[in-house]
């Protein structure tokens, strides 16, 4: 049916089509599908044999507020109690009424595109207002995947071939592998590398491969897009901004391309420009938690904290109540000295996820403000415990304990600090001002001498 009937229908319409099938790794075809299952435009799901993987991808898709097409060959067949009540197009392949069906195809396409954003066609979203854009997306990073996604049944045959297909593949020889892209003129096997590559971090290889997406199609948004963050990654941010800016001029309604403008004029120091990209992001979308984040961002690096938090009570009532959001907000009413609000907004982040690092953190600093200290070294040994390495709860535990008189034990953190980073001049300092409170002068002054 792909190559007869999807195929063509979709093409006709403007649209770029992959399928399942077409995903370059074996690694990383549950992460690639599930992100084209979410972010794709349109999804058509062929569910003829009640195939369980199918069937799971459906659920996936029936999370987001976009519209998906479900198609069958078994018309004959009752269709399971959870999917009866949607619209299902049928095909009689016996009889082989391809015109017939390709017409209905295309017009359930154009309906779906003419109520793409009404929240009833999530059958989900009619039971539950999560927004899991928060969950799965980075404002940041995140690659925005907007072409057609169709799926059918993958006999273990086809998946072995594949397998094998690209476990043989050079991965690590670039040239042998966009020349072969070359050759089969394949601009979503581009893009699809391309996610390989920047899974595995591998950043100058991820631009070749969208270098090559952009010259088979210069005007698809997708690899604008995908090579801004991978240039946002190698700090890179000017030309990131321009490939983003591109990406705006193809598609001037594509939210994420606002959000990821604003991340870059962030990391540029560019707050009041990164703004403007934020607020353009919440006109297309006021229900973008990610476009409220960062606008509280740009808005603490302006020292605007109060219009900061009530950037993130916006983000709070459109969406999910996060421990991201109550960790951020606990954070800005800690530059505001509201250590009780700090506090109350770190309890809940650490309800909602108990190995919340920063929450643990935001805690102690809010309690070491109400001279709680001995609560607050409980915090930071936790978020030590969270991660062992973290230099600045190492840091902030032996202040508390030098304020406390335990001058030993601040060294003994000290001197850890010290032993993860050997150059850490402020701990030599530390040391050196516990030794001077234990009247230890040849220590302190060997300590202070190093730094």
């Amino acid at each position: 049916m792909y190559d007869e009937i999807f195929q063509p229908v979709l093409e006709e319409l403007k649209y770029c089509v992959t399928r399942s099938d077409k995903i370059s790794s074996p690694d990383l075809i549950t992460k690639i599908m599930i992100r084209h299952l979410i972010e794709s435009d349109i999804v058509i799901a062929d569910i003829s044999g009640y195939n369980p993987n199918v069937m799971y991808e459906l659920g996936i898709r029936h999370t987001k507020e976009k519209p998906v097409i479900l198609v069958t060959s078994d018309i004959d067949k009752e269709f399971p109690f959870d999917i009866r009540d949607i619209r299902i197009l049928g095909i009689d392949l016996k009889n082989s009424l391809y015109d017939k069906f390709k017409s209905d195809l295309r017009s359930y396409i154009i309906n779906a595109e003419k109520y793409s954003t009404s929240a009833s066609e999530s059958i989900v979203s009619q039971y539950c207002v999560t927004d899991y854009d928060e969950i799965i997306n980075n404002a940041a990073d995140s690659s925005m995947i907007s072409e057609i996604t169709s799926f059918e049944n993958m006999s273990e045959n086809d998946k072995r071939i594949l397998q094998n297909k690209y476990e043989n593949m050079p991965h690590d020889n670039i040239d042998v592998i966009l020349n072969d892209l070359k050759t089969k003129n394949d601009y979503q096997q581009c893009l699809s590398t391309g996610d390989e590559y920047y899974e595995n971090k591998k950043y100058t290889k991820v631009i070749k491969c969208y270098d090559l997406a952009m010259k088979l199609q210069p005007d698809h948004i997708l690899s604008h897009m995908h090579k801004g963050n991978a240039l946002f990654e190698l700090g890179n941010y000017k030309s990131a901004f321009d490939c983003f800016r591109t990406a705006i001029g193809i598609e001037s309604t594509h939210v994420y391309s606002y959000i990821h403008q604003g991340a870059t004029l962030l990391a540029m120091n560019e707050p009041l420009q990164a703004i403007e990209y934020y607020d353009a992001a919440i006109k297309l979308n006021p229900k973008i938690i990610h476009a409220y984040m960062g606008k509280s961002r740009a808005l603490k690096q302006l020292n605007k904290f109060n219009d900061a938090l009530l950037c993130y009570e916006k983000a709070m009532n459109v969406g999910l109540k996060t421990a991201l959001l109550y960790t951020a907000k606990g954070q800005t009413h800690l530059k505001l000295n509201d250590p009780v609000n700090a506090i109350q907004c770190s309890k809940n982040a650490i309800k909602l996820e108990p190995d919340n690092l920063f929450a643990h953190v935001f805690m102690g600093l809010a309690l070491s403000m109400q001279k709680k200290s001995q609560e607050s070294i409980t915090y930071y040994k936790k978020a030590i415990k969270l991660k062992p390495n973290y230099v600045e709860a190492y840091a902030l535990l032996a202040h508390e304990l030098f304020m406390l008189g335990n001058f030993e034990e601040s060294i003994k953190y000290h001197k850890i600090i010290i032993k993860l980073n050997p150059n850490n001049v402020l701990s030599h300092i530390g040391i050196g001002n516990s030794y001077t409170a234990l009247d230890d002068y040849t220590n302190a002054l060997k300590y202070y001498n190093l730094a």
